[in-house]
Formats: structure tokens, sequence, C-alpha cells
């Protein structure tokens, strides 16, 4: 689980950059947060977590709603970042 003002930092940092950014917080489950990908017709969702299972778990979820298209890109609170890092990854 991440930190909240990480996760705040993260999607400020898309937004400063150009990015449109639906900031949906601490989400439950992957089949929520590909609901919202869905929902806000997102290209990419950046997920930052410490379990890489995590990212699988959503791509499967993401795929089940018909949204394989959506990127998943990771960002880790260990890991500094810049917003080419998190795009690329």
């Amino acid at each position: 689980m991440s930190e909240p003002a990480y996760d705040a930092q993260v999607a400020r940092l898309l937004r400063d950059a150009g990015h449109e950014v639906v900031y949906a917080g601490e989400v439950a489950t992957a089949a929520q947060t590909a609901a919202i990908a869905v929902q806000e017709d997102a290209d990419a969702v950046v997920l930052v977590a410490d379990d890489p299972a995590a990212a699988e778990e959503l791509t499967a979820a993401l795929a089940e709603y018909d949204a394989a298209d959506v990127a998943v890109h990771v960002v880790t609170a260990d890991q500094p970042f810049t917003v080419n890092d998190i795009l690329t990854r």
C-alpha cells in the first residue's frame, strides 16, 4: 500500500506536465480501479504500489472490462521519478 501524499505527488506531477488526471485515491480493488479507468475513458493508469502483483491484477481487471488497451504504469515510493519515467514503465 502506498502513502496518500505520495499518490497525490504523482498525480500533481502528471497534471503539471499537461496530462489529464483523475485521482481515485486508494481504491480497494483492481476491479474498482479498472471500472474508473473505463468510465473516464483513460488511456493509461498510473498505479502507485509496492506489490508488483497489483499491476498484474489491474491488467487482468482491465481485460475483463474489454479495456486491455489501457496502459498500466507502476510507480513505487522508493524510486525517484519524472513524468517520462512514469510513462515509459
